[in-house]
Formats: structure tokens, sequence, C-alpha cells
């Protein structure tokens, strides 16, 4: 049997009182509570593009607690959420490469039958992605 401390109790509530989970926002992923900022994009900002912490709280007028939370979860996360992103980002990159026959002079898709069918994409890739 595990036992837990009281400093891992009182570090899982302040945890819970700065990253909250809803199906109805950002399709379930972890994000700064009362935000729609999930927790990879914080990773992103930070770690991705070199912002400081300070930096994101001061553009998103977000408590440096909430961050320096975010990041703490994504450590204590950190396989589930470099997956998640890994899988965000290869969803992306199909969906770039389905509007090529975007004639972006004219901004116009070529033809009605050029249109990409993303939900078709979607469903592809969710099927070929490992689980």
């Amino acid at each position: 049997m595990v036992e837990y401390s009281i400093e891992d109790y009182v570090m899982q509530i302040s945890l819970d009182q700065h990253i909250e989970t809803s199906p109805a926002v950002r399709g379930g992923k972890p994000c700064i509570a009362g935000t729609r900022i999930a927790v990879s994009d914080v990773v992103l900002m930070h770690l991705r593009l070199g912002q400081s912490l300070e930096q994101i709280a001061g553009h998103y007028d977000l408590p440096l607690s909430s961050l320096h939370a975010a990041m703490t979860y994504y450590y204590d996360n950190r396989a589930e959420i470099d997956r998640n992103m890994q899988e965000d980002d290869a969803f992306l990159l199909a969906a770039k490469e389905a509007q090529s026959s975007f004639d972006r002079t004219a901004g116009l898709w070529r033809n009605r039958d050029d249109l990409p069918d993303f939900a078709a994409i979607r469903r592809e890739w969710d099927r070929e992605r490992p689980t």
C-alpha cells in the first residue's frame, strides 16, 4: 500500500485549484482553471518558444502560481501530454496537406470537389494512430 504525506495532499489540493479538466473545454484537455488555456499551451510557449512564465503571465493576465501549477502538472503527466501534443501536430500537418488545392491568390478552392473533408481526415487519422 502506498502511503502519502500531508505535503502530497497539500500539493494535490493546490494543483486542483489551478488546473481543471472538462469535456466541454478544449476537448477535455487539462486547462488553467477558469480559462481555455491548456497545460499544453503553456508547455508550448515556455519550453518550445522560450517564453518565461512571467512573460506568459503578463501577456494573458494570469497569476504566476497558475503557470507554475501548469508546469508541475505537465511534469507529473509528461508522457501523456507529450503524446497528445504529437497527435495534435500530426493532425494539423494532415489538415495542412489537405489544403494543397486551395488557390491562395484567389482565396478560393479551385472547385468544390477540392474542398477537404476534415471530418474524414480526422476519422482516418484516429484509425491509424497507435492507441
